[in-house]
């Protein structure tokens, strides 16, 4: 697919004629997509060239001014969150494990970019910001082995205590919310839904996809899986695999922000949807909605 571009839509309006918001003359193969303050004031707008490269805009949405470039056009990965007037940045720019920088979105270009929490030995794969404090599901060896807490500033507050070795597939929450929510999976537990209370950093169990396999005869000593009685020889070394951690594009407000594929010559135009977190905001306006056509 290509042509893709950003769109402005007022919910109930005619898509007709929604203005045109980013992707006019760029490449038809640039990949756009959206992040949307929790104040709904700026926009993210995160543009994938490839798999090995990511250029990042901002735009002020209340002055309408044109969307600014604020990466330098090396080839690293990218991704920007906008809250409480600050830009958090993850990318692997000089630390292939991944590090977060934060700047003002008032002063977004490169040279005042803040690192705030470094690259380690494990890789960082996202960052998610909810109810305050920012989350960071860290894979060792492709196998998400930790989830770790820290504040806006970068101040560790502790390991989300996991169930046993595994992989967590997502995560989610609001801006605001007193919760966040992960799925955490392995070879010895099916796809399983955890509320993580941020005030007392304790998880419980949300719910849990039914198997009818009893997992206390799986063993699973040092990454080494055996079903007792439907195996035979010797034991099969299976490496956890883990997926990285995606954060669905927040829905947002009063307006509909649209990501829309121009017509092109022998290419069928077609509309799917794609379902976005919805968040709350302060000031009451209804929710806002990602939608690809």
């Amino acid at each position: 697919m290509y042509n893709r571009h950003v769109f402005y839509h007022p919910l109930g309006g005619d898509t007709a004629k929604d203005p045109l918001i980013f992707g006019e003359g760029r490449d038809p193969q640039d990949w756009p997509n959206v992040t949307l303050s929790n104040d709904a004031r700026w926009l993210s707008i995160i543009v994938a060239q490839g798999w090995t490269k990511t250029e990042l805009f901002l735009q002020d949405v209340q002055t309408g001014a044109p969307a600014i470039r604020i990466s330098t056009g090396k080839d690293f990965l990218y991704f920007a969150e906008p809250y409480d007037g600050d830009l958090y940045i993850l990318t692997n720019e000089d630390g292939p494990h991944f590090r977060v920088f934060k700047t003002p979105v008032t002063a977004p270009a490169r040279e005042h970019w803040r690192e705030i929490i470094p690259q380690s030995d494990a890789v960082l794969s996202s960052l998610h910001i909810i109810g305050g404090q920012t989350f960071r599901p860290l894979r060792v060896e492709r196998a998400l082995r930790w989830l770790k807490r820290f504040t806006t500033d970068g101040k560790p507050l502790g390991e989300v205590e996991l169930p046993t070795l595994g992989t967590i597939v997502n995560i989610g929450g609001e801006y605001d919310s007193t919760s966040a929510f992960y799925v955490f999976t392995s070879f010895t537990v099916p796809a399983t839904i955890y509320r993580f209370d941020i005030q007392t950093a304790k998880s419980t169990l949300w719910d849990s996809v039914p198997t009818g396999i009893d997992t206390n005869q799986v063993r699973d000593p040092a990454g080494v899986v055996h079903l007792e009685g439907r195996h035979s020889g010797a034991d099969v070394p299976c490496p956890a695999q883990g997926t990285e951690a995606h954060r669905p594009q927040p829905g947002h407000a009063d307006r509909l922000w649209r990501l829309q594929r121009q017509p092109d010559a022998g290419i069928q135009q077609g509309a799917v949807s794609v379902a976005g977190s919805r968040r709350r905001v302060r000031h009451g306006q209804p929710a806002r909605r990602l939608r690809i056509r």
